[in-house]
């Protein structure tokens, strides 16, 4: 059966060119020519074929790239600033479940989502911040989504 792009070598292709009971010699020389000619073969294929899902890759680097980007702009408030409202804001979900409360933690959530979050260490590598940054994001998207259920409810 033949699969496009799968490649097997040495006695994993079970070629059967030695036999039933091959010496170890034999087995070291088959996995040497047949792995040879599978990566030649493996590599020219790779060079002409389109993966799938490649361009949406692309496409999703981009937009996380770009929201990388977005998070070391001098719009929007600092990480701390931003999750110390989180907090608050959740903080008045606790216990009470009354429509003006909920009203008031959705406000909260859309504003702290509308203006932003900002990282103020402008270093790429090793940042924290940028890490608390995108873990706030997460966290905001989930207190939307719970304050949004609890006022259907």
């Amino acid at each position: 059966m033949w699969y496009t792009g799968l490649y097997a070598a040495g006695r994993s292709a079970f070629t059967g060119m030695h036999g039933g009971h091959p010496l170890p010699g034999n087995l070291m020389l088959e996995e040497l020519v047949t792995g040879s000619e599978a990566g030649k073969n493996a590599a020219e294929w790779a060079s002409t074929s389109l993966f799938g899902g490649a361009t949406r890759m692309e496409e999703e680097l981009s937009a996380a790239q770009s929201r990388v980007d977005a998070l070391f702009s001098s719009e929007g408030s600092p990480v701390g600033h931003a999750a110390k409202a989180l907090s608050t804001a959740m903080r008045i979900i606790e216990g009470n479940s009354d429509q003006s409360s909920l009203a008031v933690v959705q406000a909260s959530i859309n504003e702290i989502s509308a203006s932003g979050i900002r990282v103020t260490d402008p270093s790429r590598r090793m940042n924290t911040e940028l890490v608390s940054a995108l873990h706030l994001e997460g966290l905001l998207a989930i207190a939307g989504a719970i304050s949004s259920q609890e006022e259907e409810e």
